[in-house]
């Protein structure tokens, strides 16, 4: 199992890589992504838990669902009016 001492800086150093976009992930996600490679599929899923999977599956589902089929559905319905060219105050 990963050292809980250690962190995502010292796993980027050890790896030899430079870190990409570090500052765009949270350090939970970090953490999260680096026992995943440590662990694989099969070992994240004993330590986690399908549940986790369960909540990411959700989560871009209604995302996705939000996006791609509500949002249009409601500019072609006429519920969400998009003002065309000329259309000002």
């Amino acid at each position: 199992m990963m050292d809980q001492n250690k962190t995502v800086d010292s796993l980027d150093r050890s790896s030899g890589t430079a870190p990409r976009r570090k500052f765009l992930v949270p350090r939970f996600i970090a953490n999260e992504i680096a026992t995943w490679k440590e662990l694989g599929l099969r070992g994240y899923i004993r330590k986690r838990g399908i549940r986790f999977f369960v909540l990411i599956f959700l989560y871009y589902l209604v995302r996705d669902t939000t996006l791609y089929v509500i949002i249009p559905y409601l500019v072609v319905s006429g519920v969400i009016g998009c003002p065309g060219p000329g259309a000002g105050p």
